[in-house]
Formats: C-alpha cells, sequence, structure tokens
C-alpha cells in the first residue's frame, strides 16, 4: 500500500515539476526582450483603459446588434440619445421608426416563405394576390370592419355553398369580394400609422383605418387596426390581428363559422377592442434610434415549413 501511494505521489510530483518548467521557459519567450516586455505592457494598459472607458450598446442596425462605444458616448446613450444622430428622438417618431421597420421585415418574411413553398412544393402553394398592405373602401372604418366585411362575405358566400363548388368558383368569387367589393388598393402602411400614448396606460400603434395584410398563402390575410401592435418597455409585441381568410373554403372556414355564430362574431369584435399583447408574436427589442432586433432568417426558416410537410 506504501509503495502504491509513494508512486503516485512521485508521478504528481514529477508532472507539477514539468509543467512549472515548461510554464517558465514559455514566460521566458515572452518576456526574453525589451520589446516584448514593451508590448505586453502596452496591452495590459489597454486592456485596463478598454474595461475603464469602453462599453458596448445596443445598435440593431449592426450586424451582431451592439455597438462599442467611448464611456461619454455609452452615458449618452443611457440619457436617451440616438448616437448615430447625436439627439434624443421623440417618443413618436422612435415609436414610428421601429413599427416602419417591423412591417418592412413582416413584408420580407412573408415573400420570402410564399417563395420557398412555391419552390419546394410545386406553384400551387404560391399566394394568388401579390403580398402587400392594401387599403379597403373608404366607408369602411374601426367602427364598422367587421360588420362591413362579413355583409360583403356572406353575400358572395352564398352562391358558393350552392353553386358547384370549385377551384375557379372560389377564385371568382375571392375576387369580387377583394376588389368589388371591399376595393382593396396596395399602398404604404406608414401613411396610415396611428401611435397612441393614452391607451389605458399602454403605448400602442397601428392604423387610422382598417388595413389589409395580404400573406404567404393561397387566400389568407389580417385585417389590422389601431391597436396591431404593443409597446412593454422597449419591447415590441403583437396586439389584435384579425385572420382574415377569403378563399371561401366550403368545408371548413373559420370566417363562415364566426359570420354564422352572433355570439363568435360578439366575441371577435370584444376582443378587437382590447388592449392586450399576443405573446405568440415576435417579441422585438428597440434601440434609442428606433432599430429593431427582428431576425428575419430566424423567422423565415422557423415558419417556411407547412404544418404536416
Amino acid at each position: 500500500m506504501k509503495n502504491i501511494f509513494y508512486n503516485f505521489f512521485y508521478a504528481c510530483f514529477k508532472l507539477s515539476y514539468k509543467f512549472n518548467l515548461q510554464t517558465k521557459l514559455i514566460f521566458r519567450k515572452l518576456f526574453d526582450t525589451k520589446f516584448k516586455k514593451f508590448a505586453w505592457i502596452v496591452f495590459v494598459v489597454i486592456i485596463i483603459l478598454s474595461a475603464i472607458f469602453i462599453r458596448t450598446i445596443p445598435n440593431y442596425s449592426k450586424k451582431y446588434g451592439f455597438e462599442i462605444v467611448h464611456l461619454w458616448d455609452y452615458d449618452k446613450y443611457n440619457q436617451g440619445y440616438c448616437l448615430a444622430e447625436n439627439r434624443i428622438l421623440d417618443k413618436k417618431e422612435l415609436y414610428e421608426r421601429a413599427v416602419g421597420e417591423y412591417l418592412e421585415k413582416e413584408l420580407e418574411i412573408n415573400k420570402k416563405i410564399d417563395e420557398w413553398r412555391a419552390d419546394n412544393y410545386g406553384s400551387r402553394w404560391k399566394s394568388e394576390m401579390e403580398i402587400g398592405y392594401y387599403e379597403l373602401d373608404s366607408e369602411i372604418n374601426l367602427n364598422n370592419w367587421l360588420d362591413k366585411i362579413k355583409n360583403s362575405y356572406m353575400d358572395l358566400y352564398i352562391p358558393v355553398k350552392n353553386g358547384n363548388y370549385g377551384a375557379n368558383l372560389r377564385i371568382d368569387s375571392a375576387n369580387k369580394l377583394l376588389f368589388e367589393k371591399l376595393k382593396i388598393k396596395k399602398i404604404n402602411p406608414m401613411n396610415y400609422i396611428k401611435i397612441n400614448f393614452n391607451n389605458f396606460g399602454n403605448i400602442t400603434a397601428g392604423f387610422d383605418k382598417p388595413i389589409l395584410f395580404i400573406t404567404y398563402g393561397l387566400w389568407s390575410g389580417y385585417i389590422m387596426l389601431d391597436n396591431a401592435i404593443i409597446f412593454e418597455q422597449n419591447n415590441l409585441i403583437g396586439g389584435y390581428k384579425f385572420s382574415f381568410d377569403y378563399g371561401f373554403n366550403k368545408y371548413n372556414d373559420y370566417i363562415r363559422d364566426i359570420f354564422y355564430n352572433k355570439e363568435k362574431e360578439r366575441y371577435e369584435l370584444e376582443k378587437s377592442k382590447l388592449v392586450k399583447s399576443n405573446k405568440s408574436y415576435p417579441n422585438v427589442k428597440i434601440d434609442k434610434c428606433g432599430n429593431i432586433n427582428y431576425d428575419i432568417e430566424n423567422e423565415f426558416i422557423m415558419a417556411r415549413e407547412a404544418k404536416g410537410g
């Protein structure tokens, strides 16, 4: 037993001796000239000065989402400055920039998914409509939007229900609904942006009239109102969106079920007036210049696969 312990400690001693010897050799090589000693001193000084005077701040316009700044710029950022413009943005301008970037990125993601599905699943998966933001008929407003859409939809659904149901009838009905009854027109959604700072203590964003966002898919989109986005501190979070499937599906139509059921319709209308965040939306942060950290590539990869596909 004594021999075992002796051998063990002797082996440990040899390893320790070799390690110390190698360490000394390495240090000699690192500091064996005046130039190397000077270089290491400069390096250490730089590290110390960096720790004292250098900071990182969020900058979501950069690839990695941050920027290295001096201590005085760091202090300015914490005071609310957009360093790129050397000023504090007005709250309305800050939130409008964030909303504008969010809408652009949502559009880009939907276009990428639409193209990817068409390439991988076939052209029948491609959206029948140009993906984008559309205004509705001038008579449709934030108060009557659900009733107007319901009446227009149901006028066309009855022939679909009773007729010789098929793809041509569906396409014809969808086009009549969008262009003849709802009179949609492609727009820049930022022309209708609305920021509300007094919505039960929350900051909300949306539009001063209902906007249709046509997304990837055959006949699908969202109706967005004045509470489509909610801000919580420095986060942009989704609010209310009405899922608008205008494809006249005869057998499983969410829209038809709401319009046939008064209770469901009333519930949807009540829900549309609430200021409540939808946590299923991307939760993105905002920097002091109104940039957001919305990862387009990640969202695209997460959503591009069709269910069951």
